[in-house]
């Protein structure tokens, strides 16, 4: 869901997440807000931070109550927005909320009881912990097998509440680090395509799972690799982007109304409630997204992987070229709904209309 106007939230608290990380809580100042009414399990918040200049940053949603919401904000070398979460944010501030959503968890997994197979890396973990909470905290009889990819034992996020997920009769945890110093114990290394077909091989569930998927580009696509090569199907699979990079499968996923053609210099013309703008920009290799902001045009944008559909836009004349996996629902593709961060023009002439 889209919020209009930036809603206040209270930080109720901020404390360390392993070595490399921050856990922000915070609790609504309204005593009633549809954010804690909606199913955050694998969502997203995106705030508008009190920086200078004033920033838009989505975080995922790591733990959800009827009081308030976590995430996790993981320190990045010369990033701003991390930097502020890390020494500058302290429990009794407030931050802005300007959208909330979920594009991982589907409805229907809480009506039927689900095989889950979770494939995680680093901060792609943070979507993966809260889809394991409500899995394992329901009453469905779901299944949770997770492989988890860490740096180091100490770098590892979440280590308290894994340990204690893994005493559920119906989880499983399997962790790899990719910088230990005895290479020679089963822990070590990385999530490659032959591991995932290793362990899934036996799996008494792989074949009915249900995939999900987060984690820095190279590991997802090994994780790709290993299921093709199990022939899972791809409505088993459900990824998790942090970025608008394209995995390589990805690369053909096209909208249902888009024909193949090259892509010609384009005229595009971006209409919403402030107005109309225009510029010029190639088709070829690049998003409306990115085109759009390097012509300094303003597109709403929590992030730029398809995520958070805040870029999402009525095609009004012209064609585009869709391209990789997007939360948009079959009918919104139908109706010509595109995501600029996940489209490129196909037309000399192009006109969206932004929905948001």
């Amino acid at each position: 869901m889209q919020v209009k106007e930036g809603i206040m939230w209270n930080v109720a608290a901020v404390k360390r997440e392993g070595p490399e990380a921050v856990r922000v809580r915070i609790e609504p100042l309204q005593a009633k807000t549809e954010a804690l009414q909606s199913n955050l399990a694998g969502g997203y918040v995106t705030f508008t931070l009190p920086t200078s200049p004033r920033l838009r940053r989505t975080y995922s949603v790591i733990h959800q109550d009827e009081s308030g919401l976590e995430y996790v904000v993981k320190n990045i070398r010369g990033g701003q927005a991390s930097r502020f979460f890390s020494t500058t944010l302290q429990a009794g501030d407030t931050l802005e909320m300007m959208d909330f959503g979920n594009a991982l968890w589907q409805p229907e997994w809480d009506e039927h009881p689900q095989h889950f197979i979770a494939f995680a890396g680093g901060i792609g973990m943070s979507p993966i912990i809260s889809c394991m909470h409500r899995a394992l905290n329901s009453n469905s009889g779901h299944t949770f097998t997770l492989y988890q990819s860490s740096r180091t034992e100490r770098r590892r996020l979440f280590s308290k509440e894994l340990d204690s997920l893994c005493k559920h009769p119906l989880c499983s945890v399997y962790e790899l680090y990719t910088e230990t110093q005895n290479r020679s114990i089963p822990s070590a290394g990385r999530i490659t395509r032959q591991r995932v077909v290793q362990w899934l091989e036996h799996h008494p569930n792989a074949s009915t799972a249900t995939y999900l998927i987060s984690a820095p580009h190279g590991m997802m696509e090994e994780v790709h690799r290993g299921l093709d090569a199990l022939e899972v199907p791809m409505e088993q699979r459900f990824t998790e982007h942090f970025t608008d990079r394209p995995l390589s499968h990805e690369s053909h996923v096209l909208h249902p109304t888009a024909s193949e053609a090259p892509r010609p210099q384009c005229e595009l013309e971006i209409e919403q409630d402030s107005g109309t703008q225009s510029f010029t920009m190639h088709g070829e290799g690049q998003s409306i997204l990115h085109a759009a902001t390097a012509a300094g045009v303003q597109v709403p944008a929590s992030c730029s992987g398809g995520i958070c559909l805040s870029c999402q836009a009525q095609v009004i004349e012209g064609e585009v070229q869709p391209y990789g996996i997007s939360g948009l629902t079959e009918e919104e593709k139908a109706r010509g709904m595109v995501l600029c961060c996940r489209s490129q023009p196909k037309s000399e002439r192009l006109k969206l209309r932004l929905v948001k």
